[in-house]
């Protein structure tokens, strides 16, 4: 499956470089080195899933899919690596943050494109690209709400993490599934929670090496890592210091008693303990996909991500207390709330309460 998913790419690559203008030979340029630096990039999410539901992610229809969804990711991708600066790869630091900027934007404008040229009779196609534009609405409504610079609850933590990551990855996976099945059916969904759950198994991944690298709170703001955060959830005697030294913003004063304290209660093992948790469950959510190529390629695909990172190395379990083991809250989000159109809008404020009751009612003018 992994050469034909090197094919797949190759056919993605060349599709986006035709829809590059030509007066724009240097976006061309930014594609072709974001390609090299991305060998198995998060679109084969899609072509995962596509295959696992019965269908070809070869055929000219996937990959157009593919080609505008990647166009988008490539976008937020530049973005993102502004915003973090952990990338030593990042495009701004090749070229600029303004031109990084730029081709982000140049890039969103080709999403739209691809958009807009998907044939009006491909009912199935538009929608699989409005829901993936639904959830950029909400992938981006949640990284708004984590810029607040604040000490956030669990609850909190968790709905905002789901909404960013496990939402957007359980978006791809299903786009996959929804090019072959009902958007409602079992195979669609089993394909989603896979892609949840992946995205929530490879967020636990990422703070887990944040929290190995000794690093309480991420640079230039109050969020701290979830390494912490579970000292303040888990119920342990030295609970009310670690939060007294939270909220006193003395994380990095108090470093070495923080990684006492979090050392004290295991911490490093409830993160290796979570993640292997959401990675179970990503396996068990493929289950009802008919193509057994394709499930064992997304299998193939969510234990690499744990093979990157020495600690998972012949590990698929690990003990810890019934009692720290704390679950991930269950939060759930009705994308089509707020989806609804202009035409539902509710006229709340008094001046346009009084512009629709103009609209409803025909003007009386009194000589």
């Amino acid at each position: 499956m992994m050469e034909r998913i090197n094919i797949i790419m190759t056919h993605i690559h060349q599709g986006l470089l035709s829809w590059i203008p030509s007066h724009s030979p240097d976006l061309a340029e930014v594609i072709d080195d974001w390609f090299l630096q991305n060998r198995v990039p998060e679109i084969v999410i899609v072509a995962g899933t596509c295959k696992a539901s019965g269908g070809n992610p070869e055929d000219p229809r996937s990959l157009r899919i593919m080609t505008a969804l990647l166009t988008e990711m490539i976008s937020m991708e530049i973005l993102n690596d502004y915003e973090r600066k952990n990338n030593p790869q990042a495009l701004w630091l090749k070229v600029g943050a303004e031109r990084a900027m730029h081709y982000s934007h140049m890039l969103q404008v080709l999403f739209g494109q691809l958009c807009s040229q998907v044939d009006q009779d491909a009912a199935i196609d538009k929608s699989v690209l409005h829901r993936f534009q639904q959830s950029l609405l909400i992938v981006l409504a949640s990284r708004n709400r984590m810029r607040i610079k604040d000490v956030p609850t669990w609850e909190g933590y968790w709905k905002y993490t789901r909404m960013a990551t496990g939402y957007f990855t359980g978006a791809l996976a299903a786009a996959g599934a929804e090019l072959v099945a009902e958007p409602q059916s079992q195979i669609t969904e089993s394909c989603r929670n896979f892609g949840y759950h992946l995205g929530l198994a490879r967020h636990i991944i990422s703070e887990l090496l944040h929290f190995s690298e000794a690093s309480l709170q991420f640079t230039g703001s109050r969020n701290i890592s979830l390494g912490v955060l579970y000292g303040l959830q888990c119920e342990h005697p030295d609970q009310t210091e670690l939060k007294q030294i939270v909220w006193q913003n003395h994380l990095d004063l108090q470093k070495k008693r923080v990684k006492e304290i979090l050392d004290g209660i295991n911490t490093r093992d409830y993160l290796i303990w979570a993640a292997l948790t959401e990675k179970n469950k990503a396996l068990e959510s493929i289950g009802r996909c008919p193509d057994e190529n394709g499930k064992k390629f997304l299998e193939t695909l969510l234990k690499e991500y744990f093979n990157r990172v020495p600690v998972f190395d012949n590990v698929d379990t690990i003990d810890i207390k019934q009692d720290r083991k704390v679950e991930i809250p269950k939060v759930e989000v009705d994308i089509n709330s707020g989806f609804s159109g202009t035409l539902s809008l509710a006229y709340q404020s008094i001046g346009l309460g009084i512009r629709k009751n103009i609209r409803d009612q025909p003007l009386q003018i009194n000589y």
